[in-house]
C-alpha cells in the first residue's frame, strides 16, 4: 500500500503502519472499537485497507478515543499520531 506512514511507539516498541483514510474511516473505526470492540475492529480494519493481521492488530492497539490515551488515563492529547506524556504509548488520536 503506497502513501502509509510509520510511526513507531516507545511503549510496546513496534512500528505503527499508518494507510490513508478518510475522515469518515477514522471516525468510523472509533466507532468501532467503542461500540463493537477489538474483534470487530480488527475485522473492519482488514476490510478497508491492504494491510496484513500483524500490522492490522498493531494499528488497533493504537486507536484510542480522541483526547485519552490509550493506555492510561492521560485525557489531554491534542492532534493526530500523539506519544502519551504519562506512560509513552503511542495514540492515533484522530479528531
Amino acid at each position: 500500500m503506497n502513501d502509509l506512514q510509520i510511526k513507531h511507539c516507545p511503549r510496546c516498541k513496534n512500528d505503527i503502519k499508518i494507510p490513508p483514510l478518510t475522515t469518515e474511516q477514522k471516525k468510523e473505526l472509533q466507532t468501532i472499537r467503542e461500540r463493537q470492540g477489538m474483534g470487530s475492529l480488527l475485522e473492519r480494519i482488514r476490510k478497508i485497507t491492504a494491510l496484513d493481521l500483524i500490522d492490522s492488530k498493531i494499528l488497533t492497539i493504537h486507536i484510542n478515543k480522541t483526547g485519552h490515551c490509550n493506555k492510561c488515563i492521560y485525557a489531554n492529547l491534542k492532534g493526530e499520531n500523539q506519544i502519551c506524556p504519562e506512560c509513552k504509548s503511542f495514540n492515533l488520536n484522530w479528531e
